[in-house]
């Protein structure tokens, strides 16, 4: 029996334009999803069940060796993903499902699926781990993206990440704002498809090499903050930038105006999370959100991995 595990992620600065070559910070959580594998010598085939974090199996699939063909699954639409996914891996390790054995995968998600912190990404480092191979080469291939998350997957604390000249590089962090106590992630409930927002960004074209440069300065200024005001007037700037370029209203401004602090977008724009800072007491926090109808609210020392 192989057992493996990955980390979920939070894209703090840098969304959208991290894919052009911005500096981005990022943060593995404590919350991830692991993979067990468990070979036969015999089989040819292979089965795949994954669990969430209540135990409840919600997705199941078989599949022939070695050539990949599905046989059944709970859902065609990702079967057909999971499919593409194991065969983009086995082009990097032919033979490897030729073999004459069978396998048993299980995957187990320690958040709710629809929370947004890397039921995929963290599945792309998973397989990779488990055949041997590039997981940035396999993300790039399957899903696209800057491969941020990936590099969080198998984090062991925060880091920024850069593109530079389209290769992925980071820099791991020890990083730990003193302030982390006022910091909450609060969870809006719209689970957005990344590869559509990306679509989406796109269309704006390219965004000028300033903007590229004041992102990356902004991170670098977000790394050394000391101060809880001192970082609010940097998300606050950084908000400002990216909703000029994408021609959308800062989610402050849209959802949370009256709010004693600042609140900011994570990855995709009106998504999934958003970081939420304010010297108000645990209590007002929580009570602000759940009178706005948003009842996760978890903080920073629930979720980031140190």
């Amino acid at each position: 029996m192989k057992e493996l595990s990955a980390h979920g992620k939070f894209l703090l600065t840098g969304e959208y334009f991290v894919l052009d070559g911005a500096k981005a910070l990022a943060v593995p959580l404590a919350k991830g999803q692991s993979l067990s594998v468990a070979s036969f010598p015999e089989g040819n085939s292979m089965s795949w069940k994954s669990i969430d974090e209540q135990g409840c199996v919600w997705f199941e699939a078989h599949f022939s060796l070695p050539n990949l063909t599905l046989r059944q699954a709970s859902d065609a639409d990702l079967a057909a993903k999971l499919e593409q996914l194991l065969k983009n891996a086995a082009t990097h390790r032919p033979g490897f499902f030729s073999s004459q054995r069978g396998f048993e995968i299980t995957t187990r998600l320690q958040f709710p699926r629809m929370w947004g912190l890397g039921t995929s990404s963290t599945l792309v480092w998973l397989v990779a781990r488990w055949m041997g191979i590039d997981a940035f080469d396999l993300q790039f291939k399957t899903f696209g993206g800057s491969g941020y998350d990936i590099a969080c997957a198998g984090a062991a604390s925060p880091l920024v990440y850069q593109l530079v000249k389209g290769q992925p590089q980071w820099q791991a962090l020890s990083y730990r704002p003193p302030f982390a106590s006022q910091l909450w992630f609060v969870y809006l409930g719209q689970k957005q498809d990344s590869r559509k927002e990306i679509a989406n960004f796109r269309k704006q074209g390219s965004p000028p090499a300033t903007t590229i440069e004041k992102i990356s300065t902004l991170t670098d200024q977000w790394v050394q903050a000391r101060e809880l005001g001192h970082l609010q007037e940097i998300i606050r700037e950084h908000e400002h930038l990216v909703g000029a370029f994408l021609r959308r209203t800062p989610v402050q401004t849209r959802l949370f105006p009256d709010f004693p602090g600042a609140v900011k977008s994570l990855g995709a724009w009106g998504g999934d999370f958003v970081l939420a800072l304010s010297t108000e007491k645990e209590d007002f926090v929580r009570s602000y959100f759940q009178n706005k109808g948003f009842d996760v609210c978890l903080n920073w020392s629930q979720l980031v991995l140190h």
